[in-house]
């Protein structure tokens, strides 16, 4: 049973991946009830029978990962001549397999700047199961940081933070807070270009107001700048201590996380 071998080895590794299983089946089909298979982005684990059988149930899967959705999906496969979409296995049975997609992708939170309010709020969004890339320029802000049981925190130093932006999952919520307005504004211009769910700069609505104004004379056009939040954090809070930041932070952060369909 390699699929029940590498289910612990993907989960570790924090590897998405699909789960086959035939669930009905009549007439004849190369595997029986119960046989199942592992489907990653890659790679395939085990066998439910090869053929059209197999290569329809991993393209379905592929899918699946990709879109992360759905959690489930039902195929009732032909193994007859007509065959489905995918080609034909001449079998002359019929096969239910169920696609179970485990996710395993913890979502992440990129932050650029290791400031006061970015230490602050490492603090705070730490005690979830996430990953945080805590980015800056400046090697020795990054040091005091410690890494946590439940989170992830990768400290990435780089000379130059807005080439990073590239190197991050699409999925990644971003936060732009860095101790140099030129290198805020590089890397929330490079975020703009990217498809990430939230992009977060800190700042007073002074910053804004010249920030939007240098996007514009850049070629961003208004839904490019809708897309950006400034400022930060829950609008009803008014504290502006850096605890107080990272907390209204983390609490608008919650919304986007969706924690409770991680596997």
């Amino acid at each position: 049973m390699l699929w029940l071998e590498n289910i612990q080895k993907l989960a570790l590794n924090n590897n998405p991946f699909v789960i086959a299983t035939i669930t009905d089946l009549k007439g004849h089909s190369p595997r029986g009830i119960g046989s199942k298979m592992l489907i990653t982005e890659t790679d395939t684990y085990d066998s439910i029978g090869g053929g059209m059988l197999e290569h329809s149930a991993t393209i379905e899967a592929r899918k699946m990962l990709a879109n992360n959705s759905p959690k489930v999906l039902e195929l009732e496969l032909q193994l007859n001549k007509n065959g489905t979409a995918y080609g034909t296995q001449c079998c002359g049975g019929k096969v239910n397999v169920l696609l179970e997609l485990i996710s395993n992708k913890r979502p992440s939170v990129s932050i650029f700047g290791a400031g006061h309010v970015a230490k602050e709020l490492v603090k705070v969004l730490k005690i979830l199961p996430i990953d945080i890339n805590l980015i800056d320029s400046r090697e020795d802000m990054l040091e005091p940081i410690q890494n946590d049981d439940q989170a992830n925190i990768n400290k990435i130093y780089s000379k130059d933070p807005i080439k990073e932006v590239k190197n991050l999952a699409k999925d990644s919520l971003i936060l732009i807070m860095t101790h140099d307005h030129i290198q805020d504004f590089g890397i929330l211009a490079q975020s703009l270009n990217q498809p990430f769910p939230y992009i977060g700069l800190i700042g007073s609505s002074v910053k804004w107001i010249e920030f939007q104004k240098r996007l514009k004379e850049s070629g961003f056009g208004k839904t490019d700048i809708a897309k950006v939040t400034c400022p930060i954090g829950l609008e009803n809070v008014k504290g502006k201590t850096p605890q107080a930041i990272a907390i209204s932070t983390a609490g608008e952060l919650l919304s986007y996380l969706n924690l409770e369909d991680t596997n």
